[in-house]
């Protein structure tokens, strides 16, 4: 096993989904694996759950995770603390029709 991905908090109504990542094995980091992985999870996520949105939260520290997620189309909307919130949405999928408020740690 090199790590984890998975999707959780699933929510029919709003067709969105939270995912989550760990990698296990760091000797197996910069091979592309977690972003096969990821990339896989989000499209079953679109093509199978029909969901039209997946967030993730990440430290905002974490400069690797944030490039890795951004290469899988995910950009960023918010942060609470020090955890930097990002999104993708499906193909096809009109975000001004249904722009989620960006959120910070004062609520805002």
């Amino acid at each position: 096993a090199i790590g984890q991905v998975g999707i959780y908090n699933i929510d029919v109504q709003t067709q969105s989904a939270e995912v989550g990542t760990f990698v296990v094995a760091p000797e197996s980091a910069g091979r592309g694996l977690m972003k096969r992985g990821i990339n896989t999870l989000t499209d079953w996520a679109f093509d199978v759950l029909k969901l039209t949105r997946v967030t993730l939260q990440v430290f905002a520290t974490n400069h690797r995770a944030i490039r890795l997620y951004e290469a899988c189309g995910f950009s960023r909307f918010g942060q609470i603390g020090e955890m930097l919130l990002m999104q993708r949405y499906c193909r096809g999928y009109n975000v001004s029709d249904n722009m989620p408020e960006p959120r910070t740690s004062s609520g805002v």
